[in-house]
């Protein structure tokens, strides 16, 4: 209290005054507690709202990512399928195509003596035969060659002189025809 402070008011009534202020500032700060309040649940409620916005939008980017993955694997699968199935169908058409050689390499291996090796048999469409390997010795490929000349399905035998040419250690080529089995 300064020196010109004169209050003519009674003390109940200035205490009455100062409850009064006292609670003005009191309503006044539960007012403003509650306004700070109320826009901090205004503010949490915004962000809320955007993060539940976002997360529905990257979910649908999610799915639309998937759709697009499976389109893209259900495309690739069946690309592979067709590629296959176009595959399968070429071996069909080689296989009802193809030629049976199983009974003339019987054939030929019953002639074969123990001491020939063969390096490679080549046979084509014209029935024409190419034998290259290797004989350990003269007298058996010759033996060979005989046994061919007999077996009456094997024709125009065309055997080199060069076969002739060592003793051992052999290597020969020979071509002849063969009469196709019906």
């Amino acid at each position: 209290m300064g020196i010109f402070d004169i209050n003519l008011l009674p003390p109940a009534y200035r205490q009455k005054i100062k409850l009064e202020q006292i609670n003005f500032w009191i309503i006044k700060s539960g007012f403003l507690g509650l306004f700070i309040f109320s826009f901090f649940v205004f503010i949490l409620l915004v962000v809320y709202s955007f993060l539940v916005i976002q997360h529905n939008s990257v979910i649908h980017q999610i799915e639309q990512a998937k759709f697009i993955l499976e389109r893209q694997n259900k495309e690739e699968i069946e690309t592979r399928v067709a590629e296959f199935n176009k595959i399968v169908e070429r071996l069909n058409t080689l296989q009802k195509q193809r030629t049976e050689y199983s009974w003339f390499l019987i054939k030929l291996a019953k002639l074969v003596p123990s001491e020939i090796y063969f390096d490679r048999i080549l046979i084509n469409k014209n029935q024409q035969v190419y034998l290259v390997g290797y004989a350990q010795t003269r007298d058996r490929l010759l033996e060979f060659k005989e046994k061919l000349e007999d077996y009456g399905e094997f024709f125009e035998i065309d055997f080199p002189l060069s076969n002739l040419v060592k003793a051992k250690d052999v290597d020969f080529t020979i071509k002849f025809y063969y009469q196709p089995q019906k």
